[in-house]
């Protein structure tokens, strides 16, 4: 009998820590989902396409300041079919060695693009605008981001905010020389294990926290980047160097994010320019013909996967922004720390 009831308990052991193993072991198979919450990024499926877009969003007719009062509600996702082509660059047949007619005036047109966005950006001290980013970071797709963005030329300072959903709260700003040369945030919830959301903290801008939110450097930021990078290449070009890659003007073109046509230029970077492009890429820049500023940055790697969706609405300019708008002590109204003694 004692034999026996020592089996069966074992029998028994053996059947609970089974169950056990099931449960805790082997997850269950979830039901799929009916469609993509805003801010959540998509299945793996999905980000073997290009990133989604947001809806329709007009530029207005007189730059609006985008205020903290006022944030843009957030845009919903929409399927990557869904998403407009973009447009392929100009092709030319011609003989070899003979001269393109069109060549010329889509250099007079491209230099032309350039100094009117370099114009307009010259005179602009400060600006505010509000940006909606979509980036591919380390191979993952990142959710869309909607920021309050604010710029200054000098000293070099940014101040973002989050407007949601994704990360509502977040708040970052940085100046260049200034608060120990770091970049100073406001957590959001979910941004840090065991950290309440509103902690604040300060990180080197190029510790990895920061290279892992985001494609580029803090130093990178603003519209201002890219227009020097076109000014680059159009000078290298013209003197027959395209180290730096090549530039095409592709026309005007229609985007569903903006009520008007865009004036459209094709950047084709050759592997090694970029640390984030490694084996090249292309980038479109769509230009709002009436700021003269980049409204739309759109990039794809070497496999023709997007990568970056930049969209820049509701500029403010001139800002007139100063050290309070981007000093973290005023900021959140919290006493900076006593240095070590």
């Amino acid at each position: 009998m004692p034999v026996r009831m020592r089996t069966v308990r074992l029998v028994l052991g053996l059947a609970l820590a089974l169950a056990f193993f099931g449960c805790v072991g082997v997850p269950r198979r979830r039901p799929p989902t009916e469609g993509v919450r805003p801010g959540v990024a998509r299945s793996d499926q999905n980000r073997d396409h290009d990133l989604s877009a947001a809806p329709p969003l007009r530029i207005p007719e007189e730059p609006k300041p985008v205020t903290e009062e006022t944030p843009a509600k957030p845009s919903e996702v929409v399927p990557v079919s869904e998403r407009p082509m973009i447009p392929p660059p100009p092709r030319v047949e011609r003989a070899a060695g003979e001269s393109t007619p069109e060549a010329q005036p889509s250099a007079q047109t491209l230099r032309g693009i350039y100094e009117a966005a370099k114009s307009r950006y010259d005179g602009i001290d400060s600006y505010h605008v509000l940006l909606t980013r979509h980036e591919v970071v380390r191979g993952k797709a990142q959710p869309e981001e909607r920021l309050l963005f604010r710029f200054r030329k000098q000293p070099f300072s940014v101040y973002m905010k989050w407007l949601g959903p994704v990360a509502e709260g977040r708040e970052v700003t940085f100046v260049q020389g200034k608060f120990e040369g770091k970049l100073h945030t406001l957590l959001a919830s979910g941004d840090m294990p065991f950290a309440p959301a509103g902690k604040r903290m300060s990180l080197a801008p190029d510790s990895i926290f920061v290279r892992n939110s985001s494609r580029h450097m803090i130093t990178e930021a603003g519209v201002g980047t890219i227009i020097r990078q076109v000014g680059r290449i159009l000078d290298a070009t013209e003197k027959g160097d395209n180290h730096l890659g090549t530039l095409a003007y592709l026309g005007a073109h229609h985007r569903d994010e903006f009520s008007q046509p865009l004036e459209t230029v094709l950047w084709t970077i050759p592997p090694g320019v970029e640390a984030a492009l490694p084996k090249g890429g292309k980038r479109w820049c769509f230009i709002d013909p009436e700021h003269h500023l980049p409204a739309l940055l759109i990039t794809h790697d070497e496999r023709g996967k997007e990568v970056e969706y930049y969209r820049y609405e509701r500029w403010g300019y001139p800002a007139h922004l100063d050290d309070d708008d981007f000093d973290p002590d005023k900021l959140w109204n919290k006493p900076a720390k006593p240095p070590a003694p």
